[in-house]
């Protein structure tokens, strides 16, 4: 069930990212990645964490986790299919899940590099290199986020972004507001997908976060 839960934390805070980033690029400042580069600030931010295939494969072995598909596909812009939840109670830290952020987007999806550094007070920070010019945007570079989360029900999770960079500067907070909204409607989506999810419990602390509660076991991929 480890890679289960991955996946919909993915989702959550990933969008985090991926919605503010969106919405400044609509804004016409999807030029700012260049000035960054000219600054020195063209590699995501390192927190000294060491993602590991092994770490990966290890826990889905532990957990008796059967995956229907190469692990690059279960990337944030891949079509993922949720089976029927079952009773969960994990605990993670920072290399484990971004162990799992690195593995599954080494070939599809606009983020690469990935790493989320989990905090205090369901605080998380993360980094990243993004590619948007798939997508119509002259956007490529790194960013950094630091957001919170909150269960706003047993079927659905609020997000909060307090800071968001793209190489060394700051999105604007109006910016900020609208990706917040749109966070969570992606995430909501995805949510309502999972039907008898229950969230008892989901919170970061010391480094770690724990999830207890039902949530699909299996996760099936039907195209990107």
């Amino acid at each position: 069930m480890i890679k289960t839960f991955f996946s919909i934390l993915f989702v959550g805070i990933v969008g985090v990212v991926l919605a503010g980033v969106f919405l400044v690029a609509a804004s016409g400042l999807y030029t700012i990645p260049w000035l960054t580069k000219a600054l020195g600030a063209d590699k995501p931010r390192d927190f000294g964490i060491v993602a590991s295939e092994q770490l990966f494969i290890e826990q889905l072995t532990e957990q008796q986790i059967k995956l229907t598909a190469p692990y690059d596909q279960y990337c944030l812009t891949c079509n993922l299919v949720y089976s029927d939840p079952a009773p969960m109670n994990i605990v993670l830290n920072s290399e484990e899940l971004t162990s799992y952020l690195q593995i599954t987007n080494q070939t599809f999806g606009p983020l690469k590099n990935m790493q989320i550094k989990l905090g205090d007070d369901n605080f998380a920070e993360i980094s990243a290199w993004i590619d948007l010019t798939t997508y119509g945007y002259d956007l490529k570079g790194p960013i950094y986020i630091v957001g919170s989360f909150s269960v706003a029900s047993p079927q659905s999770i609020s997000f909060d972004i307090e800071t968001a960079k793209i190489g060394m500067l700051p999105v604007p907070a109006e910016y900020m507001v609208k990706a917040e909204t749109e966070l969570n409607k992606l995430v909501d989506t995805q949510l309502d997908k999972m039907s008898g999810l229950k969230i008892d419990t989901l919170e970061v602390s010391a480094g770690t976060l724990l999830f207890q509660g039902d949530f699909p076991h299996t996760i099936s991929v039907s195209g990107k």
